[in-house]
């Protein structure tokens, strides 16, 4: 096996596109945020995307954009573990990996192995697959996509989204491009927005329903429900995808499953990691992957 990277979010796409869309809901993470950073047209070389490669077959791939931690695909083994090795040259003090089990576990040995601090188990999440939508019943107001004059609104409810679930903040704009894109949702009650969401573009015939926030001051009255019920009927025929992947924090009552798949976070912690004169000190960041049967997410730490 070979291992390869680059900072050029458009040449990952285009050698790895294929082998992600064979399994689109567990590759759904790093399709959407590859097409999203493609799209811009700037390279950022603290990005990195990665894949193995046996023969001219690519096996697994993974991308890391700080201040986030690793997301790794499915693969085998042995290609997590050279991914673990690609990364240790070039990011020695990396907090964390995720991804669909056994990969975040694989690699994590691995890393261990090499001279890194012990991996924890920090969370478990889960992706859902909706095989149809059952929408709640006596739920107040409607959806409509979010405008311009929501943003202020929604970013500040995007902070408190990333404060709650414990996810690791950066500078990045989660609410404006979404709602340039048409990407993003609020739900209304008497012209006053009380929930929102935001859904991908179709990856493989899959999008994803993400930052799914109601403010804690109406909440328990079925807003958030309701308004992730209504995109995954919405995204259906607009996608013309064959199934709607709805990545949540809690598990989703709006929507009927097919397949549940579980996501681990594992941390790398300690006080300091360095390798190679390289120091950085390393701190406690919530990770989030795609999703397997059983997944974890890891995270690396004492």
């Amino acid at each position: 096996m070979r291992g390869s990277f680059t900072h050029d979010p458009g040449e990952y796409l285009n050698r790895v596109g294929d082998f992600l869309r064979m399994m689109p809901v567990e590759h759904n993470v790093l399709l959407s945020n590859a097409a999203r950073r493609a799209r811009r047209e700037q390279i950022n070389e603290a990005d990195l995307w990665l894949w193995v490669e046996a023969g001219s077959e690519v096996v697994a791939a993974a991308l890391h954009t700080p201040p986030h931690g690793a997301y790794l695909s499915t693969g085998p083994s042995e290609a997590m573990r050279l991914m673990a090795q690609m990364l240790w040259e070039q990011r020695p003090w990396l907090a964390g990996v995720a991804g669909p089990t056994p990969s975040p576990e694989d690699f994590a040995d691995e890393w261990v192995s090499l001279g890194g601090p012990p991996a924890v188990l920090e969370s478990r999440e889960g992706t859902y697959i909706a095989s149809r939508v059952d929408a709640p019943a006596d739920v107040l107001g409607a959806l409509r996509i979010a405008e311009h004059r929501d943003a202020d609104l929604l970013r500040a409810w995007a902070t408190e989204f990333m404060a709650e679930t414990g996810l690791t903040t950066s500078d990045e704009d989660l609410v404006g491009p979404r709602i340039e894109a048409g990407r993003m949702f609020v739900w209304e009650v008497d012209g006053q927005a009380v929930a929102m969401a935001a859904v991908t573009d179709a990856h493989g015939g899959v999008s994803r329903v993400h930052l799914v926030f109601t403010p804690p001051q109406h909440r328990k009255q079925g807003f958030a429900s309701a308004c992730v019920a209504a995109i995954t009927t919405v995204s259906w025929p607009i996608q013309a995808a064959s199934a709607c992947s709805t990545q949540t924090w809690k598990t989703p009552r709006q929507t009927r499953s097919t397949r549940k798949w579980g996501i681990a976070v594992w941390a790398i912690r300690s006080s300091c990691d360095s390798h190679n004169g390289v120091s950085e000190p390393s701190k406690r960041r919530r990770l989030d992957g795609p999703a397997r049967p059983d997944g974890q997410v890891m995270k690396n730490g004492k």
